[in-house]
């Protein structure tokens, strides 16, 4: 059984652009690799179109990618029936990457969310 917390940092409109950037509650140290997640668009290598729906992120890793790999069985969360050889995909949690570790240069009360 597989199980996965992504996380979303809140994020603005950026002035100029059409990507989000980073509100005042982020780590700094995520802050640049966030706007850049949040500025590419294009398509990959291998013909995956990178659009809008990959743009928000948690400033390390964007959120559509760490609800599940790409083409791999997903379901939203379940507790009463979890289903085996499927990702099952706890919503998203409000926070930068290192939020549910308690942050790294902000603290983040998630006791509430351990218990």
């Amino acid at each position: 059984m597989y199980t996965i917390f992504p996380c979303r940092a809140v994020t603005r409109p950026g002035r100029k652009t059409v990507h989000t950037v980073p509100g005042v509650e982020w780590n700094l140290c995520l802050v640049m690799r966030a706007c850049q997640i949040g500025a590419y668009s294009g398509t990959s290598r291998g013909g995956l179109v990178l659009n809008e729906v990959w743009r928000e992120t948690d400033g390390l890793v964007n959120t559509y990618s760490a609800r599940a790999p790409l083409d791999a069985p997903s379901v939203p969360l379940d507790c009463t029936h979890m289903k085996p050889e499927v990702w099952n995909v706890f919503p998203d949690y409000d926070g930068d990457h290192m939020a549910l570790q308690g942050g790294l240069m902000h603290r983040h009360d998630i006791r509430a969310f351990y218990l």
